[in-house]
């Protein structure tokens, strides 16, 4: 009977876990051999038994007799311990728990599941001192044992610099370990590892021909993270790829498909999958679709579906998705005209750091009719950084407006100037308007705020 007890900690941005198993004997015991005295195997499975039944404690009292059975093999009696030390960590006894994989390792210090098991009570503190190090040479051992999900953690605490420092060359090489053992999640980050240019090239075959078994099976992301490490070298051979990963319903690979399908002109299947990718809640295929109907690329132009689209990302807060549902909300294009709506949506991306958010804010704060003092100070703390970042005509500008409706008239002149010396040479890329310019300088000179449209446009 097979039992599998799994904890995660969470990993970062990757969404992945560090996994902790607790083998069976169905699993492990075979590797006891044939030696095992038929009474202990009888009280393993029914230890196991009553476990996966839901009575840890009926599985613990099931082993009793051995732990205390002197002519019982050494290995033997150490997986007792270690099997009644899974029970405990079932029901929550994590110090009960530690010592019975204490007491394993005394009898069988080799043991490779109760190094594992005692290498995650210390990485997470549950019943014995927290020590990361500790877990990391425990895993260690265990994994150069092959146990394989000891080779996937430590994998993972080298990756991280979790217990020593950070370590990728000796990560990618535990994770082949457990790739090459049929571990699935290790094979995968293996690959999302060389697909970040992360691996080394002489590991990078060995990752590809894994990669590659396991996208014949449709395993998991193998046909997505195949084609991701191919595409930027040779998109024919990762093309096929990319669209199994797509038809198997992976929202990322029918986003990138379409990506593909686009620079290939196919208008019409790159718009099929970037709606299905949408669907999905690809917030990159929402937007993305979104600029397909406001621009008339892919698909005629249609405002209110593109304010559709761009609501479904900006729930999610996607700054992008928000700046340009903003816009059209304080244009009143494809949707009533909602000013309000429009600011509540430029200051959330704003605070996200989205600079042209940031900037849309900015401009309307500093030509708004009667700024209050606060207006004009929230527009000088969002352009200033804007203007230092990049002094284009438009930052200068909005620093201008921005000085001047706090009525430093002497700064705003500055920096129009500024803007205006800029203006020739950011021309091909700006929206500013050097007649504008030279108007809002001339406001200024007048000690007069310059709200007439046209330097900048929300």
């Amino acid at each position: 009977m097979a039992w599998i007890q799994r904890q995660g900690l969470p990993r970062g941005g990757l969404g992945r876990r560090l996994h902790r198993v607790a083998f069976c004997f169905a699993l492990f015991g075979l590797a006891l051999g044939a030696a095992a005295a038929p009474p202990a195997t009888e009280r393993f499975e029914a230890a196991l038994a009553a476990a996966g039944a839901g009575h840890p404690a009926l599985g613990r009292f099931r082993l009793e007799p051995l732990l205390h059975q002197p002519r019982l093999p050494r290995s033997q009696r150490a997986f007792a311990y270690y099997l009644r030390g899974v029970l405990f960590y079932r029901e929550g006894r994590y110090v009960s728990a530690g010592q019975d994989y204490q007491r394993a390792l005394e009898f069988d210090p080799t043991l490779a599941p109760a190094r594992s098991a005692l290498a995650w009570l210390h990485l997470k503190g549950l019943g014995v001192s927290k020590a990361p190090a500790r877990a990391r040479q425990l895993y260690t051992l265990a994994a150069r044992q092959g146990h394989q999900e000891a080779q996937f953690n430590a994998a993972v605490l080298r990756e991280q610099g979790l217990g020593g420092p950070v370590d990728l060359a000796g990560a990618l090489h535990y994770y082949l370990a457990a790739a090459e053992r049929g571990h699935e999640e290790a094979l995968l980050r293996a690959g999302e590892l060389h697909a970040q240019g992360q691996a080394p090239a002489a590991a990078q075959p060995r990752i590809e021909a894994l990669l590659a078994g396991a996208a014949e099976t449709g395993q998991g992301d193998a046909p997505y993270l195949l084609a991701t490490v191919w595409l930027p070298e040779d998109p024919a051979r990762a093309l096929p790829w990319l669209r199994q990963a797509a038809e198997a319903g992976l929202a990322q690979a029918q986003f990138v498909l379409a990506e593909q399908l686009e620079q290939q002109e196919t208008a019409e299947e790159a718009l099929l999958w970037l709606k299905t990718a949408a669907k999905q809640g690809h917030r990159a295929a929402q937007r993305r679709l979104a600029w397909s109907f406001e621009s008339g690329t892919l698909a005629p132009r249609d405002l209110p579906e593109a304010v559709r689209w761009y609501t479904r990302a900006a729930a999610h807060r996607d700054a992008y998705a928000q700046t340009a549902l903003a816009r059209l909300k304080w244009t009143g294009q494809g949707t009533a005209k909602d000013t309000p709506g429009a600011l509540a949506l430029w200051r959330d991306a704003s605070r996200q750091g989205f600079e042209p958010a940031q900037r849309a804010l900015a401009w309307y704060l500093a030509t708004t009719p009667a700024p209050k003092p606060q207006d004009a100070q929230e527009a000088q703390r969002l352009a200033e950084p804007l203007a230092s970042r990049d002094p284009s005509a438009e930052n200068l500008a909005l620093l201008a407006a921005a000085y001047a409706a706090a009525g430093d008239f002497e700064a705003a002149m500055r920096w129009q100037r500024a803007a205006l010396a800029a203006a020739p040479a950011n021309l091909p890329s700006t929206t500013a308007d050097p007649a504008a310019l030279r108007r809002a300088l001339a406001s200024y000179e007048n000690k007069e705020r310059y709200l007439e449209p046209g330097i900048l446009t929300p």
